[in-house]
């Protein structure tokens, strides 16, 4: 069978990267949005059958609760087992006195991790693409960050995996009219209330216009990056290592 483009991309980048195996059971992170909707297709064309999350944070009214009928529509369609959980999002905030973002962000990835204990899967799926990684490496960049910033997004963390980080939201875009995949969309995310929907609206589209091969580029600095990372990690490690020998030394 001859696969579309951003599939053998996915698969590639999945081997390359150790991410999984076709014996794994796997969870998907799901909002309903063309990012996810497109991972999801992927991951059936490629014979897996994930495991399917759904948050609805309640805080777009109808919206929210149109983003949870159809993802549970969809489950149902492609025969997905499905967790989905609705959240009080805003008062959990309250109580907690941190933002919107840092709340849902809590109790999406605290539900995850529920599921995929209780549930006996192997890891957890989101769908961050390149862009996203390209964001937040420029968000992290302007606030002051270390190396581990500036590596912004990886494709595994713990249970976490990422596999379409090698590719763009062009090429996700591209692969979801080819195959008219349904969605979603946020009217949240066409505000510019949110550092990142303005940098993702006006500072992104700038640097593609201006350097067209910018997502390539971005691969391979992600990865020196990524090397760099980890040379500092065993050079810490080594040196904690060889201090603590220093300690333990009580010889005069």
């Amino acid at each position: 069978m001859i696969l579309h483009p951003l599939v053998n991309t996915v698969k590639e980048c999945v081997a390359a990267n150790h991410l999984f195996t076709s014996q794994d059971k796997l969870l998907l992170a799901v909002s309903g949005g063309m990012d996810s909707m497109v991972l999801w297709q992927v991951l059936l064309q490629l014979g897996y059958q994930p495991g399917i999350l759904h948050c609805n944070f309640q805080l777009r009214g109808a919206e929210s609760a149109g983003d949870e009928v159809f993802v549970e529509a969809y489950a149902a369609q492609t025969g997905c087992p499905l967790w989905s959980k609705r959240f009080d999002t805003e008062n959990f905030a309250q109580d907690n006195g941190i933002s919107i973002q840092m709340a849902a962000r809590e109790l999406r990835y605290t539900f995850f991790e529920e599921i995929r204990s209780r549930e006996g899967y192997d890891y957890i799926l989101t769908a961050h693409h390149l862009d996203d990684r390209l964001e937040t490496f420029w968000l992290n960049f302007s606030r002051g960050t270390g190396l581990k910033g500036l590596v912004a997004l990886s494709y595994q963390s713990g249970k976490l995996r990422r596999p379409l980080l090698a590719v763009n939201r062009q090429a996700i875009a591209q692969y979801q009219a080819d195959c008219n995949i349904p969605f979603r969309e946020d009217s949240s995310n066409e505000k510019d209330a949110y550092q990142r929907n303005a940098f993702r609206h006006h500072v992104l589209p700038a640097l593609y216009q201006w350097m067209p091969d910018m997502a390539q580029r971005a691969m391979t600095n992600f990865s020196r990056l990524e090397e760099m990372w980890l040379l500092e990690q065993e050079a810490v490690k080594a040196f904690v290592i060889q201090h603590s020998s220093w300690v333990g030394d009580t010889r005069n």
